[in-house]
């Protein structure tokens, strides 16, 4: 049978190149994606931001590239996804040693409020922000800090008064 007989077949087989042609760069195209997985979640965290185990897997490489701003962002974005304590812990840690102090007390709050919704008398983290805020200036603040630890009767009591007395 002649192709040339047939202009109906000859459309046919063009169609058919041009779908191959087209499922072929489209491969090629999502293989660059699928790279490795910091392609792959660069990929599709824009079309899905709430993927938490791409900002799992960005903030640990990010981390271990030693790219730690954008680490912290992945961390952040984790923390907001997941609302673990000890994301967001990590996260106020992160902002101190990056020099972000105004995301600190945030962090370090929202830490405090999901580990108290565990443990009402969880005092750890608590104690933890009020130290960082003596140790950048806020005396008045971190007394207040200390003041609601008291109020949870921890163990370290006596410890705390004498941070406290300190700040006086």
């Amino acid at each position: 049978i002649s192709i040339a007989a047939s202009p109906r077949k000859l459309a046919l087989i063009v169609l058919c190149l041009a779908a191959l042609v087209g499922c072929g760069w489209q491969t090629v195209r999502l293989n660059s994606t699928w790279q490795n997985n910091v392609t792959l979640w660069n990929h599709v965290l824009p079309i899905n931001p709430d993927a938490f185990q791409g900002h799992v897997t960005l903030q640990a490489y990010y981390a271990k590239t030693g790219d730690l701003e954008r680490a912290y962002f992945h961390r952040q974005e984790f923390a907001r996804i997941m609302n673990f304590a000890s994301t967001w812990l990590q996260a106020a840690r992160d902002a101190r040693r990056l020099g972000h102090h105004v995301d600190v007390p945030g962090h370090y709050e929202n830490a405090i409020k999901v580990a108290s919704q565990r443990n009402p008398r969880e005092y750890v983290i608590h104690t933890e922000y009020a130290r960082y805020l003596a140790s950048v200036g806020y005396p008045e603040q971190a007394l207040l800090e200390y003041e609601a630890i008291l109020l949870k009767n921890p163990p370290t009591a006596g410890t705390l008064r004498q941070e406290m007395a300190r700040l006086r």
